[in-house]
C-alpha cells in the first residue's frame, strides 16, 4: 500500500525506491546463492578430508580458501611453501566435480618422477588415474577412449603430450568432459620462472578452447611477483591468488665456501655419516652426480646418482630404495627437485650454488616436511658461477644462429633435422633449440619430421630474451649473495621471493653464530678426495662408423676403448691442461706429465703395447713434442705416422656432421713412411670433444696395418653429458 501510494504522489521518487529494492534483492538472492554454495562446498570438501585423515583433521591455513575459490573463481593460482600440501586442493576438488558429474580433472605435470608421486597419492582419495606421457605413448588413443567413456577422475598428463593434436583436437571437441585443469609448478609457465619450458607456454592456447566453465587451478611453490604477474595475465587478468608465509621452520641451514672439488668431497665425506637418516645431494651435472656417487659407495656410504637420461627402471628403483630408506643420499640434478615428497628427508646438501633463490627454495624444500629437524648445507666454489653463466648463456638461441636455421628451412622448405646440420655449421644443441624457438613463436612448423616456413613474417625477439638474460644474471648473483649475507639465511631466501612475512628462523648458522658442521677438514678425508679424483678418468667409447659421403655406405670404425685423463673444466688437472695451451709458458709441466705416465701403464697394463704416436697440428708441435716425452718416459717408441694437410681448426667444426667432414679431410698417413705392422699403439692428443678427430687418425692407423688404437686424451672437453 505504502509504495502504490508513493506512485500517485511522486513518480520519481517511486522509481528511485522501486530500483533500490530490486537492486538490494538481486545482491541479497545472489549472497544467499553464493552462501550456500560455498557452504556446500565446505561440507563436502570437510567430509572428503575426514573421510581421508580422520575426523578430527583440519586444513592447513589457506588450503579450503584455494578450494573454495577453484570451485567457484573458475581461476585460482595458489602460491605456497613446498610441504603445504598444494596437491590435497586439487585431489578435493576432483572429488567433489566427480560427484556432480562435471567431469574429470586433467592434471599438467613436468616430470614423470613427479606422476609417479602424485599419483601414489591419489590413491588414498580413492581417485581412479592414468597418464598421458611418454611411458604410455602406444596406449594414448586407448587413454583417450576411456577419458570420452569416464573411465577416470585423473589424468596426468606431460605438457608436451597435450600438445600433440589430436589430444588437443579431443579436448577442444568437446568429446571428453573436462572440469578441471590443474597447471602444477606453473612458474614453468612463464619464461621469468627458473625453470621456464616452451611446451608449458601453449597451455593458456588450450584453455582457450576449453569451455568456459571449466575450472583453473595452477599452484606451485616458487614464483615471485614478477611470474605471479605474468601467470595473471596469461588467465585472463582475473585470477584469484592464494598466497601464504614460505618459511620452512624445520630447515638449519649453513653456506659453506671451499676452494675445489677435492674440500668439496672431503667435506661430504667427513660429515654425511653424523646426520641422521636420508638425503639429497643436488649438483649442476649429470657428469657430478655419477661421480659424487661412486666415491660415496666407495667408502661404504649408499648413494645412488639421479638424473635425465638415466634408465628409467633404474631411476623408479632408486626412488623405491630412497623412500624405504634403505639408501643414504640421491645425488641428483635438478630432475628431482620439483615435486617429489618424502616427509622425512632429513638433509639436502647442494654441490653446486643453484643458478637463483627460487631453484634453491625449491631444491631445500625437500627436506624437513614431516620432521621437526633437518640440514641444509650449501656448497660454494668459482666453478660453480662458470656452470651457471654456461646455463643462463646457453638459454635462448643466438640472433645468428637463429636466422640461419630459419633461412635454411626456408632455403629447403621440407627439411630434415638431420640435413639442416649437415647444411649449418651451429652445435647440434644449438640447432636443436633454434628449432624449438622458431616453431614454438610460430616461423616454422613440423610436418612427418620435415620443417616447413609459416606465413609468417621472422623476427628474433631480441629485446624480451636480453631482459631475460639480464635478469637470470641478477638472479645468479641474488644466489652467489648468500654466501657473504649476515642476517637469518632463511629469511633471506623468503624475501628474495618477494614473501615479506619473515622472521629470524633462530636455527641457521647466521642466527646461531655457529657453525652447523665443521669446515675445518681432516687429512684422511682430503687425502681419500685427492685419490678418487686425480684417478678418475673418463672413458672415450669409440665411435661405430660413419656414411661415405660418395658411396653413401656405411664404414666399420674398430679403435678401441680410450680414456681422457680427466674433464677440462675440472680442477687441477684441467687447469694444467689449459695453462700448458694457453698460459705464458707454453708447454705441459712436468706434473702432468708425471700424471699421464703413471696412468697410461694402468689403463691399458694387458694392451701390450710398443708404439705411441700424436694428432698432429699444422702449425704447433706442442702435442707431439709431450707425446714424444712420455715415450721416452715410458720406453715406448714414438713414431711420427700422421699428417695434417689442412690449416682449419677441427674446433670450428660446430656439429657431429662437419666434424666428421672436416676431420677426414684433413688428416693422412705421411707418404712412404716405414713402420712394423700388427702391433698396438697409443694415439694421444691434447683435447677431446667430439671425438671425431681421433676417430679419423685412428681409422687411419688401423687402415695401414696397426692392430688396436689405443685413443688417449689429456682432457675432455665435451659438454653434451652435463
Amino acid at each position: 500500500m505504502i509504495l502504490l501510494n508513493l506512485l500517485i504522489i511522486d513518480n520519481k521518487l517511486v522509481y528511485r525506491h522501486i530500483y533500490k529494492y530490486f537492486d538490494l534483492k538481486i545482491g541479497l538472492d545472489m549472497f544467499f546463492i553464493n552462501k550456500k554454495n560455498n557452504d556446500d562446498i565446505k561440507t563436502k570438501a570437510y567430509d572428503i578430508l575426514h573421510s581421508i585423515y580422520g575426523k578430527n583433521a583440519s586444513f592447513r591455513e589457506g588450503q579450503y580458501e584455494a578450494i573454495e575459490a577453484t570451485l567457484s573463481h573458475k581461476r585460482t593460482l595458489v602460491v605456497q611453501k613446498t610441504g603445504w600440501g598444494k596437491s590435497l586442493i586439487y585431489f578435493v576438488c576432483s572429488k567433489i566435480l566427480k560427484a556432480q558429474n562435471k567431469g574429470l580433472t586433467i592434471i599438467i605435470s613436468p616430470l614423470l618422477t613427479l606422476m609417479e608421486n602424485q599419483i601414489e597419492q591419489a590413491t588414498q582419495f580413492n581417485l581412479k588415474c592414468e597418464q598421458l606421457n611418454s611411458s604410455t605413448y602406444e596406449r594414448h588413443e586407448e587413454i583417450l577412449n576411456g577419458m570420452a567413456n569416464n573411465q577416470y577422475d585423473l589424468i596426468f598428463a606431460t605438457p608436451e603430450t597435450l600438445c600433440k593434436t589430436n589430444i588437443i583436437t579431443s579436448l577442444s571437441s568437446g568429446s571428453i568432459n573436462i572440469a578441471l585443469i590443474v597447471v602444477d609448478e606453473a612458474h614453468c609457465i612463464s619464461d621469468w620462472g627458473h625453470d621456464f619450458r616452451l611446451e608449458y607456454t601453449k597451455i593458456k592456447d588450450i584453455i582457450t578452447t576449453l569451455p568456459e566453465s571449466t575450472h583453473i587451478l595452477a599452484t606451485t611453490a616458487t614464483a615471485n611477483n614478477i611470474v605471479i604477474n605474468d601467470i595473471n595475465e596469461q588467465f585472463g587478468g582475473d585470477t584469484f591468488i592464494s598466497r601464504g608465509s614460505l618459511t620452512r621452520k624445520s630447515l638449519n641451514i649453513q653456506t659453506s665456501v671451499f676452494n675445489d672439488d677435492y674440500e668439496k668431497y672431503a667435506f661430504i665425506l667427513q660429515h654425511i655419516q653424523s646426520i641422521p637418516g636420508t638425503g639429497i645431494i643436488y649438483c649442476l651435472t649429470k657428469n657430478d652426480c655419477e661421480s659424487l656417487s661412486e666415491f660415496l659407495n666407495m667408502h661404504n656410504i649408499s648413494a645412488r646418482p639421479f638424473y635425465s637420461g638415466l634408465n628409467n627402471d633404474f631411476n623408479n628403483e632408486t626412488l623405491s630404495l630412497f623412500k624405504e630408506n634403505k639408501i643414504k643420499a640421491i645425488v641428483a640434478t635438478i630432475k628431482l627437485a620439483m615435486g617429489f615428497d618424502k616427509g622425512d628427508v632429513s638433509f639436502v646438501i647442494n654441490y653446486d650454488i643453484p643458478k637463483n633463490i627460487t631453484l634453491c627454495y625449491q631444491e631445500i624444500g625437500r627436506a624437513g616436511r614431516n620432521i621437526d629437524n633437518a640440514y641444509i648445507i650449501i656448497l660454494f666454489s668459482n666453478r660453480d658461477i662458470k656452470i651457471n653463466n654456461f646455463f643462463i648463456e646457453q638459454a635462448f638461441p643466438t640472433e645468428e644462429d637463429s636466422l640461419d636455421v630459419y633461412n635454411c628451412v626456408k632455403n629447403n622448405n621440407g627439411i630434415t633435422k638431420r640435413a639442416i646440420q649437415s647444411l649449418v655449421n651451429i652445435q647440434s644443441g644449438k640447432i636443436n633449440k633454434s628449432i624449438d624457438f622458431l616453431e614454438h613463436d610460430g616461423f616454422i612448423y613440423k610436418d612427418n619430421n620435415k620443417y616447413y616456413t609459416a606465413p609468417k613474417t621472422y623476427f628474433y625477439n631480441k629485446e624480451h630474451y636480453n631482459a631475460i638474460t639480464k635478469q637470470r644474471y641478477e638472479d645468479l648473483e641474488n644466489m652467489k649473495n648468500i654466501i657473504n649475507v649476515k642476517t637469518c639465511l632463511s629469511k633471506y631466501i623468503v624475501n628474495k621471493l618477494d614473501d615479506t612475512t619473515a622472521q629470524n628462523c633462530g636455527k641457521c648458522t647466521n642466527c646461531r653464530q655457529k657453525l652447523l658442521f665443521s669446515t675445518n677438514l681432516n687429512e684422511q678425508a682430503l687425502r681419500e678426495a685427492h685419490n678418487f679424483i686425480d684417478n678418475k678418468y673418463i672413458v672415450i667409447e669409440p665411435r661405430k662408423m660413419w656414411l661415405d659421403g660418395q658411396s653413401n655406405k656405411k664404414i666399420p670404425l674398430i679403435n678401441e676403448i680410450g680414456f681422457a685423463l680427466t674433464k677440462y673444466n675440472n680442477s687441477f688437472y684441467g687447469d694444467l691442461v689449459k695453462q700448458g695451451k694457453y698460459g705464458d709458458l707454453k708447454g705441459f709441466s712436468d706434473k702432468l706429465l708425471n700424471k699421464v705416465c703413471d696412468v697410461i701403464p694402468k689403463l691399458f697394463a694387458k694392451q701390450k703395447i710398443l708404439y705411441i704416436t700424436a694428432v698432429p697440428s699444422k702449425n704447433s708441435t706442442l702435442v707431439e713434442d709431450f707425446t714424444k716425452q712420455v715415450a721416452e718416459k715410458l720406453h715406448l717408441k714414438y713414431i711420427k705416422i700422421l699428417e695434417k694437410i689442412t690449416n682449419t681448426h677441427q674446433k670450428d667444426q660446430q656439429n657431429s656432421s662437419y666434424q666428421c667432414s672436416h676431420a677426414r679431410s684433413s688428416f693422412k698417413i705421411i707418404d712412404n713412411i716405414q713402420h712394423p705392422h700388427n702391433y698396438n699403439i697409443i694415439l694421444l692428443d691434447d683435447m677431446k670433444d667430439s671425438g671425431w678427430t681421433l676417430t679419423v687418425c685412428g681409422y687411419l692407423l688401423r687402415e695401414y696395418g696397426f692392430e688396436k688404437v689405443f685413443p688417449f686424451a689429456l682432457a675432455d672437453s665435451s659438454n653434451k653429458d652435463d
